[in-house]
């Protein structure tokens, strides 16, 4: 027998009811935004983010196994049953459920590498327990970042100066 605990945490923990958890957040930060007055900027930024996250969002509607058909289109006929191996969930959604509900500082950890800082996790938490004052930047001390390298770094090529032959 099935007890009522057990299946609320399957509702609470269930790919859907996550995804509708992150739309009802983000409705009620585009209704906190419409009825407020923050300043002004930084109401500008929320709100084309928040915009910007719950188009994403409803786009990316997905099943209880946290596939979308964006990601993953249907596909016709005989070829459905050649498929094997099941698609992965649906990475817009695995992201906003990771920086919506994550620890903030593995969040803020992540954010700074993206920016290019490249601190350790040890050193993020450091910088969040210390007390901000008024006039300091939310962002910590930026230090020396390399260049961008990599597969997908964006790099000036050299312009060819020879022909082939």
């Amino acid at each position: 027998m099935r007890s009522d605990r057990g299946a609320d945490t399957m509702v609470r923990h269930s790919h859907t009811a996550r995804s509708q958890h992150l739309l009802d957040e983000l409705q009620s930060l585009l209704r906190h935004l419409e009825h407020h007055e923050p300043d002004t900027e930084d109401r500008d930024v929320l709100l084309r983010l928040a915009g910007f996250a719950q188009a994403l969002l409803v786009r990316h509607e997905i099943d209880q196994d946290g596939r979308c058909q964006a990601c993953r289109p249907r596909r016709p006929g005989w070829t459905n049953w050649l498929r094997r191996r099941r698609s992965a969930p649906c990475l817009v959604h695995s992201l906003a459920v990771y920086y919506c509900t994550g620890p903030l500082d593995e969040v803020w950890w992540q954010v700074l590498a993206q920016l290019g800082d490249h601190r350790n996790p040890a050193e993020v938490r450091r910088w969040l327990a210390r007390p901000q004052s008024s006039g300091e930047s939310a962002l910590p001390q930026q230090r020396s970042v390399e260049p961008a390298q990599g597969r997908h770094a964006v790099v000036d090529q050299p312009a060819c100066s020879g022909s082939a032959s």
